[in-house]
């Protein structure tokens, strides 16, 4: 999926695999989550008076999310200006080589050859607005619906000055992240697993062929352990989500 759309693997697994799935919702730790001055995600971030109508303006962030890390945030990395690059799989002149091959594969299949197949009458500005809408849809599905988990739980942590937090890994994951499901239910396969995001936290390493099952065993398991593990519908997700983005907007006292 890296070429199609764009990301960078490398920069992608650290950011997500390693910082994400270890630190999610801890500010200054899970980067999904960074202060960026557009959108309070935490009530440990700065709040500003325009924040207020953040619940209405949130897509368009959204939408944007995919389009900053593949043109912004991946060349930063790469370039050292972040905590990224240190963790990276590949450094040095080879990492530059995979890094810049890999997006001039992306411009190759997303710009290059629709401009060399299409016919005249279909401009280069037509196929640039179509390119730069179906990167801000993708965008937008990823975080509504995969992100927007996080918000919905609406639960974030600062890190302790010393040692670790006072709950272990499994509970973190139940505290910040909800799974749920579509209607009709068939609709999952199709979303690849995407909907069962808390699975997905307890079973990165998992193909998400597996996680109906495996979402089927934490229902059971998990009350024997005193957790509650609550599966949302979609409408229940959304709005759980714009109560979030309500909360975060309003001024704290």
């Amino acid at each position: 999926m890296s070429i199609p759309l764009g990301l960078d693997p490398d920069c992608w697994r650290v950011r997500h695999v390693i910082f994400h799935h270890a630190h999610n919702n801890i500010e200054h730790y899970d980067p999904d989550i960074d202060a960026n001055g557009v959108l309070r995600q935490t009530p440990f971030q700065r709040w500003r008076p325009f924040m207020r109508a953040q619940r209405f303006y949130w897509p368009l962030v959204a939408a944007m999310t995919f389009p900053y890390y593949i043109w912004l945030f991946d060349w930063l990395d790469r370039a050292g200006r972040t905590r990224v690059r240190a963790r990276m799989a590949q450094q040095g002149l080879r990492g530059w080589s995979i890094f810049l091959a890999g997006k001039a594969a992306h411009l190759l299949l997303a710009l290059a050859i629709p401009c060399y197949l299409l016919p005249p009458a279909i401009g280069v500005g037509q196929i640039l607005l179509v390119y730069l809408l179906s990167q801000m849809l993708s965008s937008l599905l990823f975080v509504m619906l995969i992100i927007g988990t996080h918000w919905a739980k609406a639960q974030f942590y600062q890190a302790p000055t010393q040692g670790p937090l006072a709950h272990g890994r499994y509970h973190h994951v139940f505290a910040t992240t909800f799974d749920w499901f579509p209607r009709p239910r068939w609709l999952g396969y199709w979303l690849g697993g995407a909907n069962l995001h808390l699975t997905h936290h307890l079973f990165p390493h998992w193909s998400h062929r597996h996680y109906p099952a495996l979402s089927r065993i934490i229902a059971e398991v998990a009350p024997r352990f005193g957790i509650d593990y609550r599966v949302l519908e979609l409408g229940e997700l959304l709005r759980l989500q714009q109560r979030f983005l309500s909360a975060m907007g309003r001024k704290p006292q």
